[in-house]
């Protein structure tokens, strides 16, 4: 990163060993304010080294999105996969929800805003997609397309679903 103007005036006076405080030189910028810049209130001013976090942050943030598309006609076995979904990822995802690392989202994709989601996960039904987002991109995907087979009986559809998810999850961390 470059230092700005105002930041690398502390520097000389710093190293010039003037006092924090003293008037800094002329910054000689050419930026059409003036020769003394001043610092913004976001800016370090001080001769205290700057904080550094403790916890170093991850270098690449990544999450999973659990999508469920619907339209607006939205028939019982529609509704009934929605509320399966949405159980396993409350019951048994909850914890990766509180900590960011998956995101359960309800889309109607008959929404102009939302209707790119039908090319962009070659969506032909409602469906439950799992999506990896990676640093705000969306990266690999994956059409739970079986929850169709399993719509008529709970227990298979929730068990399928938990399975691919944390499947998913533990592809998407490596």
């Amino acid at each position: 990163m470059k230092p700005t103007a105002p930041i690398l005036a502390v520097l000389l006076l710093l190293c010039a060993g003037a006092a924090p405080g003293a008037a800094p030189p002329p910054s000689g910028g050419g930026h059409g304010q003036g020769q003394n810049e001043t610092a913004s209130a976001d800016q370090p001013v001080s001769g205290a080294p700057e904080q550094v976090p403790s916890k170093p942050s991850p270098a690449v943030e990544r999450r999973v999105i659990a999508y469920y598309f619907h339209g607006n006609f939205r028939c019982n076995k529609c509704r009934a996969m929605e509320a399966y979904a949405g159980e396993v990822m409350k019951e048994d995802f909850g914890a990766e929800q509180k900590d960011g690392r998956l995101e359960w989202k309800v889309v109607n994709v008959d929404e102009s805003r939302n209707s790119h989601f039908v090319g962009d996960y070659k969506l032909v039904t409602r469906s439950l997609v799992l999506v990896e987002v990676v640093d705000g991109q969306p990266g690999k995907w994956k059409n739970l397309d079986k929850i169709w087979d399993h719509v008529g009986n709970e227990l298979r559809f929730k068990d399928y679903v938990r399975s691919e998810t944390r499947d998913f999850l533990r592809v998407t961390r490596d």
